[in-house]
This record gives C-alpha cells, sequence and structure tokens, in this order.
C-alpha cells in the first residue's frame, strides 16, 4: 500500500517533527536494546525479547517522523511495521519480517500470558534490533539509501 492510501484511511498522518524527537526515540530505542541484554542476563527471556521487539518500534517510529508521518490511533505498531517495510528495500525483507514476528509474540505475552521463550529466541531478538536501529540511524542521517 502506498503513503496516499494510508493518509486517505487515516492509518497515517503528516507531522512535522524536531530533529531532537527523532534523536530522541533512536536514543531512546538503544537504551532498550542494552536494557534488553540486560534483561536476558538475568534469565529472563520473554521480557528481554519484548523490550528489544521496543527498541525496534521506536526505532521505526523515529523513521515515520524523519519522512514526515505519524501512525494514527489504531493499529499504531502494525502500522509502524508496515510504514518500515515500504521504507526499505526487498533486500531487508527478512529483518522487516522479524520485527512483525516479534510483534505477534509480544502480543501473544502481553495478551494471552504466553511466556516460553528460549535464551535464543531472545538473543536472537537482540540482533535483530540492533540491525534495524542501525539501518534507520543511517537512514536518517542520509548515509546511504534505504
Amino acid at each position: 500500500m502506498d503513503l496516499e492510501s494510508w493518509l486517505k484511511q487515516g492509518t497515517i498522518k503528516p507531522f512535522k517533527s524536531a530533529k531532537t524527537q527523532i534523536d530522541d526515540l533512536l536514543t531512546s530505542a538503544k537504551s532498550d536494546l542494552e536494557a534488553s541484554k540486560e534483561i536476558i542476563r538475568l534469565g529472563r527471556y520473554s521480557i528481554g525479547r519484548d523490550t528489544a521487539y521496543e527498541a525496534m518500534l521506536k526505532a521505526g517510529m523515529a523513521l515515520m517522523f524523519y519522512e514526515g508521518f505519524r501512525p494514527e490511533v489504531g493499529s499504531h505498531h502494525v502500522t509502524i511495521i508496515k510504514f518500515t517495510k515500504r521504507a526499505f528495500s526487498s533486500k531487508h525483507h527478512e529483518l522487516v519480517e522479524a520485527f512483525d514476528r516479534l510483534r505477534r509474540a509480544r502480543h501473544s505475552r502481553l495478551y494471552k500470558g504466553k511466556e516460553a521463550v528460549t535464551k535464543t529466541q531472545a538473543e536472537s531478538a537482540i540482533k535483530y534490533a540492533q540491525q534495524l536501529i542501525r539501518l534507520i540511524e543511517i537512514a536518517v542521517t542520509k548515509k546511504s539509501n534505504l
């Protein structure tokens, strides 16, 4: 789906952000990422995985702000993921798909109480979060093409 369709549906809204808002979101994303590593070291794999996902979510929001949009109330998380997917080339498809899988996993833990997460799964979430945050940092500083 293209931006015009999302705007017509009210899924996204134009938004003029300050550079400091984008920087603050990326700083917060990196902080959450570090926290997720500590949480995993404590053996709390579900919470660590979900914190890594939240870091990705903040980075995705920074990307939306950078491009002049914000998600509308409602399917906030889904909108950020779809926007991120639209922004990046197909070579990053696996990364964005992992972002969406982590969203669904967080949803299951939050709303259904499903806690079973292995250390490997949690560490994988951290790797995906590191990749996505770095990719978005590059995009918002215009060091490379998406």
